[in-house]
């Protein structure tokens, strides 16, 4: 069979990719709040576009589980209800510990340096800086994955990137930067002293206290819409 039953010649960005990646991108960033509608003419506007790609991307993000569409009433911003927060921590303290477990048996200092680092950076963000604050937040836990050595594990977490992405950003609807940067640099503080133990154990509450605040502020929210 010749190589052209195998491979098809790549197309450029369509104007529904650039307006995916927008989207994506505002929604993952929080300049987009969770619950918030999508209006059509208001984006192709913004975007230089058509209304047409713009709602084929709604589609696709939909497809991704980041925008609902509700007929005869528009696209919003999908909230992740109660159980998707639920199970989507549990499988993060799983992966994240176990990672956390493999990544002490190596280099200790090497490791809470290159976390360290992150942190510094997650401190010096102020509140305009929210999408650099989410960003550095995602690299921590992205690197501690990565630290691990175990690829099917790495990969498995970033599986799960997009979802652990939105659910960080709702985070800080609760609790406030200066907050969160304490909890990971006590959490860095306990890998540095080699104590896989209280590191884990750190590692585990901080993200249960994570996923208790956003079913707190979910509590809340269906209280207000009661």
């Amino acid at each position: 069979m010749g190589a052209g039953y195998v491979f098809t010649k790549e197309s450029r960005p369509t104007l529904r990719d650039r307006a995916v990646q927008q989207i994506k991108r505002a929604i993952l960033s929080g300049k987009l709040k969770s619950g918030s509608r999508l209006i059509e003419q208001e984006l192709s506007e913004k975007m230089g576009m058509s209304r047409f790609p713009v709602r084929e991307a709604f589609a696709s993000l939909e497809c991704e589980g980041l925008v609902t569409i509700e007929p005869y009433k528009g696209a919003f911003i999908s909230i992740p209800d109660s159980t998707e927060i639920v199970e989507t921590y549990e499988i993060r303290e799983l992966l994240e510990a176990h990672a956390l477990s493999l990544a002490m048996r190596g280099d200790v200092a090497g490791i809470a340096a290159r976390l360290s680092a992150i942190i510094s950076a997650m401190d010096s963000a102020t509140e305009p800086s929210r999408e650099d604050f989410l960003r550095n937040d995602f690299e921590f836990h992205e690197t501690l994955c990565k630290l691990s050595g175990n690829s099917v594990l790495y990969r498995t977490w970033l599986t799960l990137s997009t979802k652990i992405q939105i659910l960080l950003n709702e985070e800080l609807h609760v609790e406030s930067m200066s907050q969160m940067c304490r909890n990971h640099q006590l959490l860095c503080t306990l890998i540095a002293s080699g104590d896989v133990a209280a590191a884990s154990g750190e590692l585990r509450a901080h993200l249960q206290r994570g996923k208790a605040s956003l079913l707190s502020l979910r509590r809340n929210k269906g209280d207000r819409e009661g």
